[in-house]
């Protein structure tokens, strides 16, 4: 190639990034005057440049942008099923897209659905804006393509606020309790620790549920936990014991029954080293049956230190339901709709290990020593990105995990210290500190 040709190709590729560049400032320009037309009320004006935008933009994440806006201002105007068909074309363009994903969340909630509970506050308020028309396009629109530094910074500020505003003191009352509670598949997975697994058992016995199926599954302990299991469990009615010949994990038993034949709608695992109160499991399914939008559910084992820090913003109502919104939750004592697990299919997992492993003290155990195995931080990812929520139902369920040194129960023995090494290579003292004390996210 010449080196006339070639300048000739860099000029040709100079052009076109240039005219690239040109047609994103111009989509851009085009999308901040469409806001500002939906916060003066002209959302018809709006409307009409959103739907180009939507269609004809070659930028995902403005197309996504575009179609956030329509949807909100499909659901003020009472047209539901289009607002959410809306949000999923947007997270389907542009996953990353938030503001679509909330939106999608809390479309139930009385703020966007019946406008009977007032966004309140004057965090709330911008340039005297009050309709929930208005609001709704402010605040669920992206800030980083206003026009001013000013413009960036309050509806970042409203973002924020939104996601994490307490449930108003004028909220109605929850009607969940009148509704009738699911049928609940429960399952304990044991490992030696049989002290551990006396206390947590006895606790799941005692719950209060209407309609509870659960399956206590025993991964070959050696310390007679499998002789007590069969006794204590013999005769009960609607429990069922399972005993692997080999040390499964953790996934594994939770695919193996949460996927079985079976007819509960809510799948639930409560470890044996977790005491539970009686309405841990009432309270995870009222959310559930409150509202679709919830993914994992859990019981909240960072004790009272980490309650007194939990910030009251980030609980979302949605339909009656409330929960402390986090993407990750413990996995001590949690709860999932059966149609959420379907729909995303089996928590990932490896298979048993086929030869003896070093330990972390450099010598070898057996095949069915306890391991991590799964990927539940994945699988509360993925929940995420498919825009449910995760989190603990408020006010918040406490459970006791035994494990955690400040509790009264745990266990400080040898044998307990190398149970956890194995399992995580940390101490129960680097345990609590890192999975038992509370940082918020």
């Amino acid at each position: 190639m010449s080196a006339r040709t070639k300048r000739r190709v860099r000029q040709g590729k100079s052009r076109s990034a240039s005219r690239q560049a040109a047609v994103a400032s111009a989509s851009e320009r085009n999308y901040r005057e469409a806001s500002r037309l939906a916060a003066r009320g002209e959302t018809a004006r709006a409307r009409a440049i959103y739907e180009q935008l939507a269609d004809n933009s070659t930028d995902p994440r403005l197309r996504a942008q575009a179609q956030n806006d329509l949807a909100a201002i499909t659901a003020v105007h009472g047209d539901v099923d289009s607002a959410i068909s809306r949000f999923r074309m947007a997270l389907a363009l542009d996953p990353h897209c938030e503001p679509a994903r909330l939106n999608l969340a809390l479309l139930e909630a009385d703020a966007m659905i019946e406008g009977e509970k007032k966004l309140e506050g004057e965090a709330l308020r911008v340039e005297g804006q009050k309709s929930v028309e208005s609001l709704a396009l402010r605040v669920y629109g992206y800030p980083e393509v206003a026009d001013s530094r000013e413009t960036k910074t309050v509806n970042r500020t409203l973002s924020e606020t939104v996601e994490l505003q307490p449930c108003s003191a004028h909220t109605q009352p929850s009607t969940l309790n009148a509704q009738p509670l699911t049928k609940c598949l429960l399952v304990m997975i044991t490992y030696n620790r049989l002290e551990y697994t006396k206390l947590a058992l006895e606790a799941v016995l005692k719950i209060d549920y209407p309609a509870l199926e659960l399956v206590v599954w025993d991964n070959a302990s050696t310390d007679g936990t499998p002789d007590y299991l069969k006794e204590r469990l013999g005769g009960l009615p609607n429990v069922r014991f399972e005993l692997s010949p080999t040390n499964r994990g953790v996934v594994h038993p939770m695919n193996a029954v949460w996927g079985s034949n079976h007819d509960a709608q809510v799948l639930a695992k409560v470890d044996n080293d977790t005491i539970v109160p009686p309405e841990l499991l009432r309270r995870l399914a009222e959310c559930h049956v409150g509202s679709e939008h919830f993914g994992v559910l859990s019981g909240f084992h960072f004790r009272q230190e980490g309650a007194a820090i939990a910030d009251e913003r980030k609980v979302v109502a949605v339909n009656g339901a409330r929960a402390f919104r986090q993407k990750y939750v413990g996995g001590c004592s949690v709860m999932i709709r059966r149609d959420v697990y379907e729909q995303i299919g089996p928590i990932p997992s490896r298979s048993m290990r086929p030869t003896p492993q070093p330990t972390v003290a450099g010598g070898t155990s057996p095949d069915n020593r306890p391991f991590m195995d799964g990927g539940w931080t994945w699988y509360q990812e993925r929940l995420d990105e498919l825009g449910y929520i995760n989190g603990y139902p408020w006010p918040l369920v406490h459970v006791d995990h035994m494990e955690d040194t400040r509790s009264p129960h745990c266990i400080r023995t040898d044998e307990h210290e190398q149970y956890k090494q194995d399992l995580r290579g940390m101490s129960l003292e680097e345990f609590t500190q890192e999975l038992c004390v509370w940082r918020p996210h």
